[in-house]
């Protein structure tokens, strides 16, 4: 089991958060990690820009930090806004990682694979 900070703080700039979060073990190390969706007003400081991935922007992003210590393991972009996300979706896409289902609204229903 990797060892863990007692505590971290990550903070994103010109960015506003959902009002979800959802615990899940991401990257199978044995420590819960946090996944949430925020919209920033900042497009330079997401990895993965809402024009990289072709969406207009200001764009949603689903994000992952580590529950040991708060570094990015993953981000989405997403072109429409997050109303729940739902993580632990076990074989996700054949593979042996778990995933979440993302719904937004008004048309969205996406699965993210953790790897």
């Amino acid at each position: 089991r990797p060892v863990s900070q007692r505590a971290w703080n990550r903070t994103f700039e010109n960015a506003v958060s959902y009002p979800f979060f959802t615990l899940w073990d991401m990257n199978r190390d044995k420590v819960s990690d946090v996944v949430f969706a925020l919209k920033s007003s900042n497009d330079t400081i997401i990895n993965g820009s809402c024009a990289a991935e072709g969406l207009p922007f200001p764009c949603a992003y689903v994000t992952a930090l580590s529950g040991t210590n708060g570094s990015l393991l993953w981000q989405r972009a997403l072109a429409e806004d997050v109303q729940h996300v739902q993580c632990g979706i076990e074989n996700l896409s054949g593979a042996k990682s778990s995933g979440c289902l993302i719904i937004g609204t008004p048309y969205l229903l996406s699965a993210i694979s953790s790897s």
